[in-house]
């Protein structure tokens, strides 16, 4: 018998204020966590600066970047070169590297500037805006969740399943430990 796993989901609007969270508990086989996915992960560097990418075929094809330390990760989905939907995922460390990882997200939801090298002062303007506070939800495991465009039923419920499945194989590494 295979055991279920827990997690918290929550759920952002674009301005980066919590709009709701709900518990999860998948049974990881059960729930189409498939064993190619999990292969494609292990593939992470678990170095915040290089990004894995995969590719999802189907109508849309969805492409993901994701980053990831052994105890957090996020995740942006494109369709159609477009950023969707995005996810944070915190399994429960928050060490110095995490906090780094989960900074850089937040950096990346709030600037909305061309600017390719901003200066530490507007880096920090925007990280000091009380948005995206992603460590006022303590338990852990958690997935955030920040829907950035409007889409279809269809494309929504897609980019939430496919986010679930990446989130629970993500925990199941290894390098992580989690299920």
């Amino acid at each position: 018998m295979t055991a279920l796993f827990n997690f918290q989901i929550a759920t952002y609007t674009i301005a980066g204020e919590l709009r709701r969270t709900n518990q999860i508990e998948l049974n990881r086989e059960a729930d189409g966590v498939n064993a190619e996915l999990s292969n494609q992960l292990s593939q992470l560097s678990f170095d915040i600066d290089l990004p894995l990418e995969l590719i999802f075929e189907g109508d849309p094809k969805v492409v993901l970047r994701i980053c990831a330390t052994e105890s957090a990760a996020y995740a942006i989905y494109y369709v159609a070169d477009r950023a969707c939907f995005a996810s944070l995922i915190l399994t429960g460390n928050d060490d110095e590297l995490d906090f780094e990882l989960m900074q850089t997200f937040r950096y990346l939801l709030l600037d909305e500037s061309d600017d390719d090298d901003p200066s530490e002062e507007s880096i920090m303007e925007l990280l000091n805006q009380e948005a995206f506070e992603f460590f006022q939800i303590e338990e852990r495991p958690v997935v955030h969740r920040i829907w950035l465009s409007e889409e279809s039923a269809d494309v929504i419920l897609r980019l939430e399943r496919t986010d679930q499945q990446v989130a629970v194989a993500y925990m199941g590494l290894p390098q992580v430990g989690l299920i």
